[in-house]
């Protein structure tokens, strides 16, 4: 019998199977479909039974660690969620508790209220009250409810969350919500606080429940058609859910609480950390899961990994009030785009390339300059070693010959510089037959003012290159040939040739 772990991010669909008889092990990689994930899911997991000459029927068990709604809230693409509240309380998820992610910052970001989940005209108040026991004041007003249920409808709101206060008391009217919302919009996604974390302090409660709400649409359509496609290629297969606590769920729990997923294929890798750790007897450790869309750390401390605390849990800035591993993600993978704000700082994620059309270096029509495009037109031994140059698999990246002006960030406090970018071909010392591969040869030059007026604006792959050429502070001699110190003009050549 097989067992088949499945691992989707935002950029590549992992495969790795065991053998249960004679505890042999196989792997297979393709790239992720956005769209619609399980597609690259069913059409990998085909190929690998091809490959090895594996029997669908024999395959026993197939774990799955998704990042679909991890990426979901880092890259804040969800669903257009409404929320139906008490009277008096629209704007709990804007107000928090008063205090600041950073006390001494003058320039944060509040995630909950630059980056709301719930916009506010989308955020519908009823008439209703429980008090602190749970004891009803306050009868639900129905007909407000419906004349809020058109609205989403004309608005194509597809995800709604139920939140009244005390509700982890009494969950009576966030039930009979529930069933209003079901009979006036079947296909919405709807969820309730009481459901997501039937806990006190109404913030959290309901942050986690709007977190739920704004991933649940696209986890939900997701994890449906993983199901019913798998069952038409392994039979005999159950198909388990990796949790944010650690532990394994079924398709149907998840499709009802997409939240238990948030940090489902970071726990994964976590996990496979910690297994690692204790063959090598390893009780104190630091692990780093970089994939294509995000970067994860976790901490593994006396063989054993953390678990964050209720009060602590936070995805993305937003705190959440569930059983979580204690793991840090942020919005800085491979295919992570680098680009210049409007005050001219240099800034990478969180957006992401993804797989279609992912880096601009992997041909298939991505223009924005992504952490893959950096690291392999800056081939050196710290960023790109020699001997692993025999194994990329990239298509040739294509670069038109292109003479722009741009200038730099303001901080860097040098003048407009001009680039021309030409293909160079390079092969491994390490491995002479190893197919070869066309890379760019970058040269800078000091760019005259009118021509800095007049030009075009820089193509963003070649914008990233010189700002991470400028902020520099020293350049090993493969990267760079030629430098002459700026202000004086500059001659620049980055030379690729081994």
């Amino acid at each position: 019998m097989y067992s088949i772990g499945i691992d989707v991010g935002g950029t590549f669909t992992d495969f790795f199977c065991f053998d249960h008889s004679n505890q042999k092990t196989f792997v297979y990689k393709t790239a992720s479909t956005p769209d619609d994930p399980s597609e690259a899911v069913c059409s990998g997991l085909e190929a690998l039974l091809a490959k090895y000459s594996i029997k669908a029927k024999d395959v026993s068990t197939i774990f799955h660690g998704t990042t679909v709604g991890t990426n979901s809230i880092l890259e804040g693409k969800g669903a257009k969620v409404g929320l139906i509240t008490n009277s008096g309380f629209r704007d709990i998820l804007h107000i928090g508790r008063h205090q600041r992610p950073q006390h001494y910052s003058i320039g944060q970001e509040i995630p909950w209220q630059n980056r709301a989940l719930i916009e506010r005209k989308f955020r519908k108040t009823v008439d209703c009250r429980l008090d602190s026991s749970g004891n009803e004041i306050t009868p639900l007003d129905e007909k407000n409810i419906l004349a809020h249920l058109e609205f989403f409808d004309k608005n194509n709101v597809n995800s709604i969350l139920i939140a009244f206060l005390f509700s982890y008391r009494n969950n009576a009217h966030e039930n009979r919500v529930l069933e209003l919302v079901r009979n006036q919009m079947p296909s919405a996604f709807v969820t309730t606080s009481s459901s997501v974390s039937p806990q006190f302090r109404e913030f959290e409660r309901f942050t986690t429940g709007a977190v739920a709400a704004f991933i649940g649409p696209k986890v939900t359509h997701y994890i449906d058609n993983l199901s019913l496609n798998l069952k038409n290629i392994c039979q005999n297969a159950e198909l388990r859910i990796m949790t944010s606590s650690g532990g394994l769920s079924t398709p149907e729990m998840i499709m009802k609480h997409p939240e238990l997923t948030l940090l489902s294929g970071l726990v994964a890798g976590a996990n496979a950390g910690l297994w690692l750790a204790s063959k090598k007897k390893m009780k104190n450790l630091i692990t780093l899961d970089i994939g294509g869309t995000s970067a994860d750390i976790s901490i593994i401390n006396d063989g054993q990994l953390n678990e964050v605390s209720s009060r602590n849990a936070s995805i993305s800035g937003y705190p959440v009030q569930l059983p979580m591993i204690d793991i840090h993600t942020i919005g800085a993978g491979g295919g992570s785009i680098a680009r210049v704000d409007a005050g001219g700082g240099f800034k990478v994620g969180p957006e992401s390339a993804g797989a279609s059309p992912g880096p601009a270096c992997y041909n298939l029509g991505g223009s924005k300059p992504t952490v893959t495009d950096a690291n392999l037109v800056l081939k050196s031994e710290r960023v790109l070693p020699s001997k692993m140059l025999p194994r990329l698999t990239l298509p040739e990246p294509k670069f038109s010959v292109a003479l722009v002006a741009v200038r730099l960030p303001r901080f860097i406090r040098r003048p407009p510089v001009m680039f021309s970018v030409a293909p160079v071909t390079l092969s491994s010392r390490s491995s002479p037959n190893a197919k070869k591969l066309s890379l760019p040869v970058l040269t800078l030059t000091a760019a005259p003012s009118a021509i800095t007026k007049s030009a075009e604006p820089a193509p963003p792959v070649l914008l990233l290159i010189a700002n991470v050429l400028a902020r520099l502070s020293w350049v090993p001699a493969p990267v760079i040939s030629t430098l002459v110190c700026w202000p004086m003009p500059v001659a620049a050549t980055v030379n690729m040739s081994m």
